[in-house]
């Protein structure tokens, strides 16, 4: 099972279901029936695509500590059972979000294999620069959240929340190639390191957090808060993470900083999802 666990991704998996999630209740103000098998399908398509990605990275995941005990490198899984379980998986939800979402959703499924599995991963090979598709990637999940609650894509709401999830995904990204830079290198990955240097990084990776931090503002400024307090809650996160990052700007750029930073960034726009999703389901 745990073999399974790491070769799917699921924990990230389960972070990447849950956007779509919120993203439906954000919509719909609730939970309903509606959600299920659309839920489901994000979780399986995920779980399917991570798994061919390590298919595919195979190979370079042998040359790095953080990855060359995954189970297609010690061989805890077999290459074809590993093909197998991956396109089984994505087949299954391909299968479930036709049956949820028609002709839209198996677009929106195909557009994300195509792009993670088909330009993002070999893309990572050639270029720094993937992360930029790669970014598209987050936007997927919440689309079909907002699908399944019956609602258009070309909705300022909507808009607003994928604008979140484009551009949090770059420093995102970027603060884990500073914690792992050297396992990148390694594996023959070229990376923003290499290309801008540390210090121009940090300047770089500040500005994106600050891009972040405004797009928070406006999925706020979109769907207006009901209660007081959930302003008040926010105005508190968006005062902490903005002293965080200021003090990212201020120390040097190494792992410890990079991972602090990276845990608070995330916590910020996850805090900030559940802030709206709170809001809306008792609005």
């Amino acid at each position: 099972m745990k073999k399974l666990i790491i070769f799917t991704r699921l924990y990230l998996s389960l972070g990447v279901t849950l956007s779509g999630l919120l993203t439906f209740i954000i919509a719909k103000g609730a939970i309903t029936s509606d959600v299920i098998v659309p839920t489901l399908a994000v979780l399986l398509l995920s779980l399917g695509t991570s798994a061919l990605n390590q298919y595919q990275e195979r190979e370079y995941d042998g040359n790095m500590p953080r990855t060359k005990s995954r189970p297609l490198v010690t061989g805890e899984i077999s290459i074809f059972n590993g093909l197998l379980i991956s396109i089984s998986l994505i087949i299954i939800s391909i299968v479930l979000i036709v049956i949820s979402l028609g002709m839209t959703g198996f677009n929106l499924f195909v557009f994300t294999i195509l792009l993670y599995n088909g330009l993002y991963t070999p893309m990572k090979r050639w270029s720094a620069f993937a992360v930029i598709p790669g970014s598209l990637l987050g936007v997927v999940a919440p689309a079909i959240g907002w699908i399944a609650a019956g609602f258009s894509l070309f909705e300022v709401g909507f808009i607003a929340l994928a604008i979140l999830y484009f551009i949090w995904q770059v420093p995102h990204f970027w603060l884990l190639v500073v914690m792992y830079h050297e396992d990148y290198v390694n594996a023959g990955y070229p990376t923003v390191v290499e290309i801008f240097g540390k210090a121009s990084l940090h300047r770089i990776t500040f500005i994106w957090m600050i891009l972040t931090f405004l797009s928070a503002v406006f999925v706020v400024a979109i769907f207006e808060f009901s209660f007081t307090v959930n302003y008040i809650l926010f105005a508190l996160i968006f005062a902490h993470v903005m002293y965080r990052a200021i003090k990212f700007m201020n120390s040097p750029l190494e792992y410890l900083i990079a991972k602090k930073t990276f845990i608070h960034l995330n916590a910020f726009v996850l805090l900030t999802v559940l802030l709206v999703t709170i809001d809306r389901s008792f609005n």
